[in-house]
């Protein structure tokens, strides 16, 4: 007889930006319906799109390789600096102090397990977009949890501050 399965659904996103020397505490978990047992560990994420062409049309088929880690990063160090990101096998909680300002990838593998099978394999890519939070102070916004259309973005400027601000 063969059973039905059902892939995990993600209930959080990522922050879209992360202060540098600040920790990091993030819940990357999946639910899954069919009560499945969900056990998560880093990956190296898969090249596909580039700054050039950003959604290549048509996209590129698999099989992808993995992205090339700059001189001082590595699966092990993501950051490069720091307390390196880590991630709960059990629950999915990534943990981090990054030191260094930029732009770093991340990728989570999700092994979905039944009855000591593996049924499946789920990978998750997101950024972390990690900045120099020193001057910030009393600035205060929010945006839309999830955009997926257009490149605008509503941005709601909660500040008590008289100053003058420039979104970028």
């Amino acid at each position: 007889m063969t059973s039905c399965n059902n892939s995990p659904s993600f209930q959080e996103w990522p922050d879209l930006y992360i202060c540098a020397g600040e920790q990091l505490v993030f819940n990357s978990a999946g639910v899954d319906i069919d009560g499945d047992e969900l056990r998560y560990t880093l990956y190296t994420p898969l090249a596909g799109a580039t700054l050039d062409m950003p959604q290549p049309i048509p996209p590129a088929g698999p099989p992808y390789d993995e992205v090339i880690y700059a001189p001082g990063f590595s699966l092990e160090n993501q950051s490069g600096s720091g307390v390196p990101l880590t991630i709960d096998n059990n629950t999915g909680v990534i943990t981090a102090t990054p030191e260094l300002v930029g732009q770093f990838l991340v990728g989570v593998l999700i092994e979905e397990w039944r009855d000591g099978v593996m049924l499946s394999k789920t990978r998750r890519n997101f950024e972390y977009n990690v900045r120099d939070c020193s001057g910030l102070t009393g600035i205060s916004f929010s945006t839309p949890d999830l955009v997926c259309e257009g490149l605008t973005v509503t941005v709601d400027n909660t500040s008590n501050s008289r100053g003058g601000y420039q979104w970028n």
